[in-house]
């Protein structure tokens, strides 16, 4: 699975904030097909590698698919057929 994350800026509001991100997963199946999924998830630091897994995963199942477009954009998808 691979990810990219696009960090969104505090909006100086005076009460404490978590950080956030979008967070889009490129899932490929067996058949070597792919579909690229994105979510809101807090923000965490970059050393929290398994947390990112989790939050990955969590993206993966209830996300919202983006189009094949956007997703050849973001990632590497070679010669892979897009799950529609």
């Amino acid at each position: 699975m691979q990810i990219h994350k696009e960090y969104f800026p505090s909006f100086g509001i005076d009460s404490p904030q978590t950080p956030v991100c979008k967070l889009t997963v490129l899932s490929v199946g067996q058949a070597g097909d792919c579909a690229a999924y994105e979510g809101i998830v807090p923000a965490h630091s970059e050393r929290l590698a398994d947390l990112w897994d989790s939050l990955a995963e969590e993206v993966r199942l209830g996300g919202s698919k983006i189009a094949e477009n956007r997703a050849r954009d973001m990632f590497d998808l070679g010669e892979m057929s897009y799950r529609r």
